[in-house]
């Protein structure tokens, strides 16, 4: 038992032009079913060779647009890349610095609050007339 999809590829080219004949005497502008040139020039028929070459033409220079702009793209990317590995090296570099830096502070503020705190200690009243000068420890550690 076969299908029907399998009994119409198996028709011959014989049979294709009968069936094709028949379809002409019903309709005006048939094309043929078995032939891909006869579809090939309908189509070609149909469309304007001019506005054909146009599209290439200008699908051609979409095209070249676009390559150049990968190409262009492309050399950004590379340069980016490159200035990034450089940039970051330096930021590694501050930030240490920075860091480096802070924990001085740390450590300069925290002697300095030692001292005074000894000075306060050891001398009430010489701290009473300036309190607003000195900064608080809270102040000191944001």
């Amino acid at each position: 038992m076969s299908t029907p999809l399998i009994e119409e590829q198996s028709k011959s080219e014989s049979e294709c032009k009968s069936e094709h004949a028949a379809i002409q005497s019903s309709h005006v502008n048939a094309v043929e079913p078995c032939s891909h040139s006869a579809l090939t020039r309908e189509f070609q028929s149909l469309v304007d060779s001019s506005r054909v070459s146009e599209l290439r033409r200008t699908q051609n220079s979409i095209l070249n647009n676009i390559k150049s702009s990968r190409g262009k793209l492309s050399e950004f990317n590379e340069m980016s890349e490159r200035s990034h590995a450089q940039l970051a090296a330096d930021v590694s570099k501050h930030v240490k610095v920075v860091k480096g830096m802070q924990n001085d502070l740390s450590f300069i503020f925290k002697h300095t609050r030692q001292l005074r705190d000894r000075i306060r200690g050891k001398y009430p009243d010489a701290f009473h007339n300036i309190p607003d000068m000195i900064p608080n420890e809270e102040n000191s550690e944001t």
